[in-house]
């Protein structure tokens, strides 16, 4: 009779030498060798039957040779055998949506990979298109709108909330066709506090009017409040994108950059760029004489708040940082 030990050395040995032999057909794949791929592993499923990454692989080379067949086949096989792995999961769901327009099976599996991982932006993109093809619009706008608070660069998710502005005649819900009436319902939202819903709304309307600067502008707003900085980063650079000579716009830019991400460089540029359209901005004279005094320019930063109480005598604030500079003797 076999100790228990033993058995489980005999099972760490087979999967050792079922990753070792795993990993040596690995270069087939990579050097384009489908066929001696397809081959080998074959050869180790048939050692190694229960190997359900082996299957996986096998159903990806066989669609990408065209049997989709064996793929599907092989899809089934890794899914039963482990059919908690999102990476199995999400192939078969893809063929059954792609390849036998089965939606409600493919939907069933994407449904079940959100719940486990709702934060996962293929399977989110993957739903919003299968509602788009059953024009479910305001359903598919929530998964997307879901992956660009993710990932606001998402290209794939921004043209499809712009399909479905020309997909669909009627507006979204809670979004009139009227940009400016839209846009005060989310200030309605920010005065009572509810900024989840002001950036749902923000959000619809970037996909319905995607030139309008300020939504832009306050998404990064609402997110720079949220500690996301780069999403913040993105929605600020494309609203200066959208209207390049905004001073607001353009401050909320460089401020990001100086405070959170040290980018002094951008910054000053930005600055003397709004400077030089409104010399008497006194945000700007701020920021640029705090970045004069980080470069240990002392003498610049002199010129800036000089510049400030010029325009504001009674500037304590300037006053004290003024007195606070090191004398020309003194650097």
């Amino acid at each position: 009779m076999a100790l228990f030990i033993d058995n489980c050395l005999s099972v760490n040995s087979e999967q050792d030498e079922r990753q070792e032999a795993y990993r040596n057909i690995q270069p087939l794949i990579h050097e384009g060798q489908p066929n001696l791929a397809i081959t080998a592993i074959s050869e180790l499923t048939e050692k190694y039957p229960d190997f359900a990454q082996a299957h996986n692989d096998l159903g990806v080379l066989y669609y990408e040779m065209g049997d989709k067949e064996k793929a599907f086949l092989h899809y089934e096989k890794a899914n039963a055998l482990n059919p908690d792995n999102v990476i199995f999961q999400k192939n078969i769901a893809d063929y059954y949506l792609v390849e036998t327009g089965d939606i409600e099976k493919s939907l069933s599996i994407y449904t079940r990979i959100l719940e486990d991982n709702p934060s996962d932006v293929e399977t989110l993109l993957a739903v919003g298109q299968v509602c788009i093809s059953l024009n479910k619009f305001e359903d598919a706008a929530i998964f997307l709108n879901k992956v660009l608070d993710l990932e606001p660069w998402n290209d794939t998710a921004w043209k499809a909330l712009k399909s479905i502005s020309r997909l669909n005649p009627e507006p979204l819900s809670d979004i009139s066709n009227s940009a400016e009436s839209s846009y005060q319902k989310v200030q309605a939202c920010l005065t009572s506090g509810n900024q989840e819903e002001a950036m749902a709304l923000l959000n619809q309307m970037v996909s319905l009017f995607p030139d309008h600067a300020l939504a832009y502008n306050d998404l990064g707003v609402l997110h720079f409040r949220q500690g996301n900085t780069i999403k913040s980063l993105y929605y600020y650079q494309k609203a200066v994108q959208l209207e390049p000579d905004n001073p607001a716009f353009q401050k909320n830019l460089a401020d990001l950059y100086l405070v959170e991400l040290d980018e002094i460089e951008k910054a000053l540029n930005i600055y003397l760029q709004v400077l030089r359209k409104n010399p008497s901005d006194l945000e700007t004279l701020f920021a640029l004489g705090h970045i004069c005094i980080q470069l240990e320019k002392f003498e610049d930063a002199r010129i800036f708040y000089n510049r400030i109480l010029s325009i504001e005598p009674w500037n304590l604030t300037a006053q004290e940082i003024l007195e606070s500079l090191p004398s020309v003797e003194a650097s």
